[in-house]
């Protein structure tokens, strides 16, 4: 069994080039109409994994926190996330992080 803890690791030019990245919020997602979502197969929107927006911000800019593998003791970045990809009916809206340990 895996856990991950993190550690904020940014330094001061990191946050100096953070401020100058602009993205689109999460919430600006096209939305669509209930009949539009009904049709579809995966009903997850990139919109409701709102609990992912500091982290996609955090990885946008260049200013993520290190993850640690308690097992392992291996540290690593994250890299990006997978959001809906395997919706079932236990845990309907999964999100992946996926990161390059060292």
């Amino acid at each position: 069994r895996n856990s991950i803890t993190t550690r904020s690791s940014t330094t001061p030019r990191q946050a100096a080039m953070a401020t100058k990245v602009t993205m689109m919020p999460l919430n600006m997602a096209v939305e669509l109409s209930a009949l539009e979502l009904s049709k579809l197969s995966n009903k997850n929107r990139v919109s409701s994994f709102i609990w992912l927006s500091q982290l996609l911000d955090s990885i946008t800019t260049n200013c993520v926190a290190s993850v640690h593998d308690n097992d392992s003791k291996a540290r690593g970045t994250p890299l990006f996330v997978v959001a809906g990809a395997c919706p079932n009916m236990f845990a309907g809206m999964q999100a992946v992080v996926y990161a390059l340990m060292q």
